[in-house]
């Protein structure tokens, strides 16, 4: 509490610096990187930041993108076997918003369009030739709420509080399945509809230590790794049948 109070300290006398023309806004985050070691349970950081309009705030995060596969499943006998799929193509691996009200009372249409902010406004661009039985809609649908179930999407409005005119705040949640690589954090400032101003951050996610060892070894020798990873299952399996046999 002591740190964060220090940092609206910090940010008030950003304020007095700021220019006096209404579009003024200045972010930063208490974290530049969250590292993910063998005992990561997820993190938070919070992010802050002085806007001299005193408007709605907007903030956007975006995990990395990659292609990422829809199935649909369907009852085959007594068991369910997958039926169609649809993949995405660079689609984010997380998505979190966060606002200082519903956006729908801030947020025109045409803006969420260009800026692909909200689930609705999302480009999810599909692979290859699509059956005409298929409903891209649904995939999508589908696609946001397997993301929402594991964690890694979700939407926050009244997230971003101000304290005080100028000085606003939001806490920023990453579970213990988020994926690694670089995270675009967007922050809107808007006035009567408009966005007045817009600053942007990178927050990198990366592996550390053991973890990281073995993450990069996998990637460059995938070869390799796959038969070290058969030899240590046959090994473990092995001593475990030596250990619980019967004598």
């Amino acid at each position: 509490m002591k740190a964060l109070k220090y940092v609206f300290v910090c940010f008030t006398f950003v304020i007095t610096a700021l220019p006096t023309s209404g579009q003024e806004l200045a972010i930063d985050l208490t974290k530049n990187a969250v590292p993910i070691t063998a005992n990561f349970i997820g993190s938070e950081l919070m992010l802050y930041g002085a806007s001299e309009s005193g408007g709605d705030i907007l903030v956007v995060v975006r995990g990395p993108n990659k292609n990422q596969t829809v199935r649909r499943k369907k009852k085959s006998a007594v068991i369910w076997v997958n039926d169609k799929e649809v993949t995405f193509l660079d689609a984010p691996t997380y998505y979190f918003l966060a606002s200082t009200r519903p956006i729908g009372q801030f947020l025109t249409g045409d803006t969420a369009q260009k800026e692909q902010i909200g689930y609705p406004a999302m480009a999810l661009i599909v692979k290859g030739a699509i059956d005409d039985s298929i409903i891209i809609e649904d995939f999508k649908r589908a696609f946001i709420r397997n993301k929402q179930k594991q964690g890694l999407y979700g939407e926050g409005p009244g997230l971003v509080s101000y304290k005080g005119k100028h000085l606003f705040r939001t806490r920023l949640k990453f579970p213990a399945n988020v994926p690694v690589g670089n995270y675009n954090i967007d922050i809107y400032d808007f006035r009567d509809g408009k966005i007045i101003n817009k600053e942007s951050t990178v927050l990198p996610i990366q592996k550390k230590g053991i973890e990281a060892q073995v993450y990069n070894f996998a990637h460059k020798h995938s070869l390799t790794y796959g038969i070290v990873a058969i030899l240590v299952a046959a090994m473990a399996g092995w001593l475990a049948s030596v250990m619980f046999r019967k004598v």
